[in-house]
């Protein structure tokens, strides 16, 4: 039988995405983990395509997948931080004003961060990872943004003073956003434990 080339990257599942593949689907070439591949007759199979190797094969239900948990969450945390950053972080001289976040100061590392953070939500929708590393990721991002805002109010830019909203909403946009990477790995750890 002639092997397919696996069209999943980097050695996951296409069903598991957080177990590593062990093999590729002989039919169609999907990666495979051990609890979804299927040996048959020398060959390895995933359950979809087992009917065609297997006459009057019984049915098997698709294996579930990860669920997205978190995702929302981290959204919202980076969206947050990401809005505010319009908003002044100081008050008086030049760092006062609106969008004003984005010149070179500790603000500066909170507006990126949070803008990084929705990119990595949006990258992550469209190409899923590993669901740790995501949320390692997110939990990364959302340290960024909450020292960024904490130094910005202990360190304001010269001659201005921190205003008090701004950074201590993008220091709960950054709790929401590790919120959001717990959620994801609470749910690996749920679909592990169900799957032993």
């Amino acid at each position: 039988m002639e092997r397919h080339p696996s069209f999943i990257r980097h050695g996951r599942c296409a069903v598991h995405v957080a177990a590593p593949a062990i093999a590729a689907c002989d039919v169609c070439g999907r990666a495979l983990c051990l609890p979804c591949a299927i040996p048959v007759r020398g060959s390895v199979v995933g359950s979809e395509c087992l009917s065609k190797i297997v006459e009057d094969a019984p049915p098997t239900p698709a294996p579930s997948r990860i669920p997205s948990r978190g995702d929302g969450l981290a959204a919202a945390g980076f969206g947050l931080a990401l809005l505010l950053s319009i908003l002044p972080w100081s008050r008086f001289g030049d760092a006062a004003g609106f969008g004003q976040a984005w010149t070179v100061h500790w603000s500066l590392l909170s507006a990126a961060a949070a803008l990084a953070g929705v990119a990595a939500v949006l990258v992550f929708h469209l190409l899923p990872l590993d669901p740790r590393i995501e949320a390692l990721a997110y939990g990364g991002l959302a340290a960024l943004i909450a020292v960024g805002a904490i130094l910005h109010a202990i360190h304001p830019p010269p001659l201005s003073r921190a205003t008090g909203v701004p950074w201590r909403l993008a220091v709960l946009g950054a709790v929401l956003a590790v919120a959001g990477a717990g959620a994801k790995l609470r749910a690996v750890a749920r679909s592990q434990s169900v799957r032993s």
